[in-house]
């Protein structure tokens, strides 16, 4: 079994690695999420009476 401790030490040390891309993923996550949310608006709106 892992510990907690060294699981989180080998995500840090991949994080630390790859922080260059790292803001390139967050804002593809929140474009994503900003689509998501709109298709869900329009979703709700589109069904209302």
């Amino acid at each position: 079994m892992i510990s907690p401790a060294s699981l989180i030490a080998a995500v840090a040390g991949e994080i630390h690695k790859q922080a260059k891309s790292i803001p390139v993923i967050v804002l593809v996550l929140k474009k994503y999420d900003m689509i998501y949310l709109a298709r869900n608006i329009y979703v709700n709106s589109a069904e209302l009476p």
